[in-house]
């Protein structure tokens, strides 16, 4: 199936996540102690921590929602990897069914085929 029109994420809030969506990470959060950034001290309480945000290290993986209990969303990718994300640390985006759709299908037709070659490969060594 090929996608026919450009489509956009959308950030989608904890509590709009449902079984069966598709979503992604759009950035991560670390906290850091406010006396640790930069030597400034004195501009934030010690109690208030300093949030930033960065890119995902696996940016574009889709996840499969398989079950919610916010804060947690628990999500299995086309490899059927499993990950609890916790999103008090990251930024969840909303994936269109058919973009997700046409990237799911493919990225488990291409691991069908990777795995298939990995055991024919494995049979000849033995």
């Amino acid at each position: 199936m090929i996608q026919t029109a450009t489509t956009f994420v959308r950030t989608v809030a904890p509590e709009d996540i449902g079984v069966g969506d598709f979503v992604a990470l759009s950035t991560i959060v670390f906290q850091f102690p406010s006396y640790l950034w930069s030597a400034d001290c004195h501009l934030l309480p010690p109690s208030k921590p300093v949030r930033i945000e960065f890119l995902p290290f696996e940016p574009g993986v889709i996840w499969q929602v398989k079950a919610v209990c916010i804060p947690f969303v628990y999500g299995r990718s086309f490899d059927d990897t499993s990950k609890i994300l916790d999103v008090r640390q990251c930024k969840l985006v909303r994936i269109s069914d058919e973009f997700s759709n046409c990237v799911w299908n493919r990225m488990k037709k291409e691991q069908r085929c990777l795995q298939k070659k990995m055991r024919q490969t494995t049979q000849k060594v033995v």
